[in-house]
This record gives C-alpha cells, structure tokens and sequence, in this order.
C-alpha cells in the first residue's frame, strides 16, 4: 500500500480534535480513507487496538460524499484486497466485519437521527468548512474516542480556522496538519503543473489550493458570508429572483429581509434548462406568487403564457454596481444546503487591473446567484424596509 507523510501524521497522533488542512491533492483525504479502511479490517489504528466500535464517515451532502469520500474508500478497501471479507450494505452506505462498522452520512439533515441520535467511536468530517459548527458540535459530543476533520483553506471567516486552528489549538486540544502537493509522492506531473501553474493565473487561489493556507482575498465581492442551518421562520421581506439560463445554469433563489439581515435560499440552479414549461412549473410547485427577473422580454413573456407572476427587475443607470452595494450593507446568511449559492457568494471577486488594483467592477463568473438575488431585491429600497 502507497501511504504518505499524512497517513503516518495521522496514526501517530495523541489528540482528540485531529484537524488536517491541505491544498489541492495533498492526500489528506485519501490517508484518513486508507487509515479507516485498514482501522476496519483489522482492528488497528497504528500501534493501538479498537477491536469494536463504529467510524462515523460525514460530508454535507449526500450526492457529493457518494461521488467522493465514499468512492475513495471502496477503491482503497479493494486496492488492500479486503473488499470481499466486509460486508457492504449499498443501501445504508455501511461496512461491518468483526464488530467494526463504518457508517457514510450526510450532515444537511440537521435533524437526523445519525446526526443527533448516533454514538461514535471515531468520526471522520470530510471537507468540514462546508459543514456547518452545530453538526461538529454535535458529532463531537456523541464521540467516544477522537475525530479526524480535513478541509482546503477558503474563506478566512471559517469555524475551522477560528474554533479549532485558534481557540481549541492554543489550549493543546488539536493536532493540526498542513499539507500540499509536495507531501503526495504520487501524484501525476501533470497535476503537479496544474497546481503549481496557479501562481500565474490566481494569486489567492495558488496560497489556497498550492499551499494550503488561508487567505482572505483582497477582491471578493462579499467578504462575509455566514451559513445557517434553517432559514427564519419571522422576517420583513419575502423576495424571490431568477437568473435565466441556457448554457449557463438557471438558478432561483428565495431571499428573506430581516433588518440588517439577508437570508438566501437556493431553490434551483441547473444548466441547460431550454424549457420555459419545466421552470414555469419549478415556480409554481414552489408556491411563488410573484418572482423578479432580468430584462429579457421574450423570456418573460413565455412565463406569462404558462402562469408564472413575472416582473422584470428595477434597473437603472450602475445598477450592477448599485444592486451589490446594497446587498453588502446588509449581514448574509446562506442556507448551508444551497452549495451553488454559497460557492459563487464566496468567490465572486471585483476585476483587477494589469498591476493588481481592484477596479469597482466585478469579474463576468461566479455571478449567477448573486445576479438572482440582486433581481429579486431590486424593489427592495421602498420605504417598507428600512436600509442602514
């Protein structure tokens, strides 16, 4: 078996709190699944023995642990030759032989019984700045003997940075491992030139995912953004937007006022959709009783014919511009669960010039979800809600 730097950091270690942060094809993740994998067929976690217990495997969502950290671990199990002797439910994305179990779930059911109702010997937060603190809180409560937590370092207003790399760290409570590329021996010659060719196309981008440490990014659009687990059920204003989409993908967002506050839930964002019947009905089956959108008349008319309560967004001279800087005078809060928002809310950046100023102008990518949601605030300036 090829292990790494990471996989003996990790069998090594002494602590509860077990946190590995890495750029980009580092091992982190493939070490912790290896070091799992060998825990279940053997009992063995380096030189210490857990003859029984249960490692608890969680992502955020279910359709990206499937595709990933749970597809890792099937090829290392069959990599070792130990695939046939476990007994592997598909169903319950669960692996069992001789008293040891390892359990794949997801954390965007905040209510889960898996979650809030399952005791753990060991569990494993795969890319844990995508979850949510509650979730780690709570699967840290529920845990016997130590957790394993792995993350790349975006976005520098993260509880992984400042709850275990700052608070829990300094009080000698966490083992913290910082990888790169360099640490996979492995590792193609061609990904290495991918990663390492960063430096000349993203400054940030080459800090994060070539040297695995945090940056907070001198261009970002919105430099803070906050997930929740719920959106409120008390608020001023309800407000939905759409951004149309051919190639690029429709998206529609819920966004709630509340104060200062802003609250933005993703209810679709999907390419390809040609079909103004398929986005009329997406509207309707949510209850929409009115939704704003960008001026593109056709478009709108189409939606019309089909039902849907339309209305082309407010515009007006820089209202690009406008539209931002009143999104930014409120605090964001993101609906955990609409990854695609949160994504392009945390990399929508202002343009650059040729030495490196940031222009009052943001880049044309990452924008369709704030474009959503400019279009469904851009009424949102009447006297009914009040703007600090």
């Amino acid at each position: 078996m090829q292990a790494t730097r990471v996989h003996k950091s990790l069998i090594t270690s002494q602590k509860r709190i077990n946190a590995f942060r890495g750029g980009a094809r580092s091992s982190k993740t493939w070490s912790i699944c290896q070091v799992i994998a060998i825990w279940l067929v053997s009992g063995k976690i380096g030189e210490k023995e857990y003859k029984t217990g249960s490692f608890s495997v969680i992502r955020q969502t279910l359709p990206v642990l499937k595709k990933s950290v749970y597809k890792d671990f099937i090829e290392i199990l069959h990599q070792i030759g130990k695939y046939r002797i476990v007994n592997h439910s598909k169903t319950a994305l669960e692996f069992t032989y001789r008293g040891r179990e390892v359990r794949f779930f997801s954390a965007d059911d905040q209510n889960s019984e898996k979650l809030r109702g399952l005791q753990h010997t060991f569990f494993y937060m795969n890319e844990a700045n995508s979850v949510s603190f509650d979730a780690f809180n709570q699967l840290l409560m529920r845990t016997e003997q130590f957790c394993i937590l792995d993350y790349n370092p975006a976005g520098i207003a993260n509880w992984c940075k400042t709850h275990i790399e700052e608070d829990r760290l300094e009080r000698g409570e966490v083992k913290l491992d910082v990888s790169t590329y360099k640490d996979n021996p492995f590792l193609p010659k061609a990904m290495v030139n991918e990663i390492e060719n960063l430096y000349h196309t993203d400054r940030d981008l080459w800090e994060v995912y070539t040297l695995g440490n945090w940056v907070n990014p001198r261009n970002l659009v919105f430099q803070n953004v906050t997930l929740i687990s719920s959106m409120p059920y008390e608020y001023d204003k309800e407000f939905f937007g759409i951004d149309f989409g051919y190639i690029d993908p429709a998206v529609i967002v819920r966004v709630l006022v509340k104060g200062d506050n802003i609250y933005i839930q993703e209810i679709l964002y999907r390419p390809g959709i040609e079909d103004m019947h398929e986005i009329a009905s997406i509207i309707q089956l949510q209850g929409i009783g009115k939704i704003y959108a960008d001026h593109e008349p056709r478009t709108i008319q189409q939606l019309r014919r089909y039902g849907v309560r339309i209305k082309k967004a407010k515009k007006g001279k820089d209202s690009i511009r406008q539209g931002l800087g009143f999104i930014r005078q409120h605090k964001i809060h993101i609906l955990e669960t609409s990854e695609n928002v949160v994504r392009e809310f945390r990399t929508y950046r202002y343009k650059e010039d040729g030495e490196g100023v940031v222009l009052d102008e943001p880049e044309d990518k990452d924008n369709h979800a704030p474009d959503a949601v400019r279009y469904a605030l851009s009424y949102a300036e009447r006297k009914e809600i009040k703007i600090r």
